[in-house]
């Protein structure tokens, strides 16, 4: 058995993370929770404690394999004004859990990165080899974030999987953060507001469905843990907001309105990752869910929550 800690179970990706870790056979999963959560199966070892806490960050890696770090304490709008808050409440504790994580002979983090930031400002295709320019405290500081991996990696023989994300949507996205178009969009039809753009909608971004993104993920535990890897996910399904807002119209029969407002210092005008490296280590049969099918499963599933 491979024992599997998931940090950050309870946001949108660690939800449906974890669901899928436990259609698998081989692994034994933990989690670290503040609170006990009895609609967890009894196959999940739970411990109660604080990701902050040293004991009982202690008591959650020991004797792990592999762990999967999905918190973040931030979103890219919110740090924009506030990076103190990004050093503080994620490079801060994420040095501590590296310590930690070497200290307790943890064989590897599999870390969620954030392939919409850590690249900045540029206009191609980005591949893993691609410089980064981040210029957003949230971008600087997983940036920083990826770089101490890499320390730990020479430091302590620590392996790591980086994971670059690109903008995921789907089932069970919390919208009070602000964080997710397409999640916040939808909801926002459903309760009838208007739908906020940020521009004029002419950005850019690569979308990735969150079951689709669970299934990449997993190779964080198929490649093995005996070396280190850096993967954009993404699935190269690319869409401008406008064009998006034109799909809705197509799909959903509901009218909504439309807010456009000044363009955000903090946006990025275009992201395109190409993810043909962790493609060319997935299984034949493996495809992206449609980008029209994704989305009436969001609506639907909002609609009925």
């Amino acid at each position: 058995m491979i024992k599997v800690l998931i940090l950050g179970h309870n946001g949108f990706i660690g939800k449906h993370l974890l669901n899928y870790f436990l259609q698998q056979s081989n692994l034994q999963i933990t989690i670290l929770s503040r609170t006990f959560n009895t609609q967890i199966p009894k196959s999940v070892h739970q411990i109660q404690g604080d990701y902050c806490q040293k004991e009982d960050l202690t008591a959650a890696l020991k004797n792990q394999d592999i762990v999967y770090h999905l918190i973040s304490a931030t979103i890219p709008a919110t740090s924009w004004l506030n990076p103190n808050d990004e050093i503080n409440q994620n490079l801060v504790p994420f040095i501590q859990f590296l310590q930690i994580a070497s200290e307790q002979n943890v064989k590897k983090v599999c870390f969620a990165s954030s392939g919409g930031t850590v690249y900045g400002l540029q206009q191609n295709i980005l591949n893993e080899d691609n410089a980064n320019f981040p210029y957003s405290p949230y971008g600087i500081v997983k940036n920083a974030m990826e770089h101490f991996l890499y320390y730990f990696k020479k430091k302590s023989n620590l392996n790591y999987t980086i994971f670059r994300i690109s903008n995921v949507y789907g089932e069970g996205q919390n919208v009070s953060k602000g964080l997710g178009f397409i999640n916040t969009a939808l909801h926002n039809i459903v309760i009838k507001k208007p739908i906020v753009i940020f521009g004029d909608g002419e950005n850019i971004r690569d979308y990735i469905y969150v079951y689709d993104l669970v299934k990449l993920m997993f190779i964080g535990i198929s490649d093995g843990w005996d070396h280190s890897e850096l993967y954009n996910i993404g699935s190269t399904q690319v869409f401008s907001l406008n064009q998006i807002i034109e799909l809705f119209r197509r799909l959903i029969h509901q009218n909504f309105e439309l807010n456009y407002q000044d363009a955000r210092t903090s946006d990025v005008k275009k992201i395109v990752l190409d993810n043909s490296k962790i493609i060319r280590k997935m299984d034949a049969n493996f495809s992206f869910t449609p980008f029209e099918t994704g989305i009436l499963n969001t609506y639907n599933s909002i609609k009925t929550s």
